[in-house]
């Protein structure tokens, strides 16, 4: 009873300070950061699918004058081959022990919460990498509360620091690697209605301050991770077999985010590479390391390309 008193009291706490300081928060980090640091431009950038140097090749083959067959075969041959190598080097086995001690009404105190904090902050396009990243932090918070009533502690939650470095590179490596594979994949998505239903851009805002792209590169995936992979996935998986837990967490992952049409499958690609790197490590430095390569070739292609 008394831990049931203690959650209720830290919910509450957390959705005051979220209502009546967040914003106030907000404001206050602009003041502390340089004022180069937060910045916002003027100028509107799009992510433009060329930007992953396949869009161009998938047009022309498929509707213009190489051979389709041809073009198949190629670009199956290619991604099957770095595919293959990718998971026998990197995403073959399992170290993950997936018994937590979390039980399922704990669902559903998680996503009270998520409902609850995202909606009591105000939106405003001037503040939004900010209220987001104060949300997801309420949302951990109340994960590590969770935790705490049910025994879950850093060593149980797989953010130890053990092995950190190492299972970083494997993430982002396998992210840089894949990353080719998921664009593909994603273009083959829209091909059916012809070269004309193939976006020209993902309309993916660039970020318009530093401060704003390292809160999206380095601050946010954290967050995410501990919400998806750890609890979530962690959760599904010591009751369902791996396919039906990754497919489950990847789905509420592209959900969550709000998109549509190929950035929603982009997403729910991209968050069944992590679980599966979560999955193979059997920590959550695996998975943040992919999260963060592929926010930061989304963040920056706009620039670069």
């Amino acid at each position: 009873m008394k831990k049931i008193v203690a959650l209720v009291v830290i919910f509450l706490a957390l959705a005051f300070a979220l209502h009546k300081f967040g914003p106030r928060a907000i404001q206050a980090g602009r003041r502390i950061l340089p004022a180069s640091w937060t910045a916002q431009s003027s100028e509107t950038r799009v992510i433009s699918l060329k930007t992953y140097g396949v869009d161009q090749l998938v047009r022309q083959s498929l509707f213009g004058s190489i051979p389709r067959r041809t073009m198949f075969l190629a670009l199956a041959g290619f991604y099957a081959l770095i595919g293959l190598v990718v998971l026998r080097v990197v995403l073959q086995g399992s170290e993950l022990i997936a018994e937590p001690r979390w039980k399922w009404r704990d669902l559903l105190w998680v996503f009270a919460g998520l409902m609850v904090f995202w909606e009591l902050m105000p939106s405003g396009e001037s503040v939004q990498t900010g209220e987001l990243f104060l949300k997801d932090a309420a949302v951990g918070f109340w994960i590590a509360s969770l935790g705490y009533v049910r025994g879950v502690g850093l060593r149980e939650v797989k953010v130890s620091p053990f092995k950190c470095f190492s299972d970083l590179w494997t993430g982002v490596l396998s992210a840089l690697l894949l990353l080719p594979t998921l664009s593909v994949l994603v273009l083959m998505g829209c091909l059916s209605g012809g070269p004309t239903f193939i976006p020209e851009e993902l309309r993916m805002p660039a970020p318009t301050s530093i401060a704003a792209a390292g809160l999206s590169i380095l601050i946010l995936p954290f967050f995410e991770e501990i919400l998806f992979r750890v609890f979530l996935y962690r959760l599904l998986r010591a009751r369902w077999p791996e396919l039906a837990s990754n497919l489950a967490t990847s789905l509420a992952f592209a959900a969550i985010h709000g998109d549509s049409g190929t950035l929603a499958a982009g997403r729910f690609l991209g968050s069944f590479i992590m679980c599966r790197l979560f999955e193979r490590t059997g920590t959550v430095w695996s998975s943040l390391g992919a999260h963060a390569a592929f926010n930061t070739i989304l963040l920056l292609g706009p620039f670069v390309f």
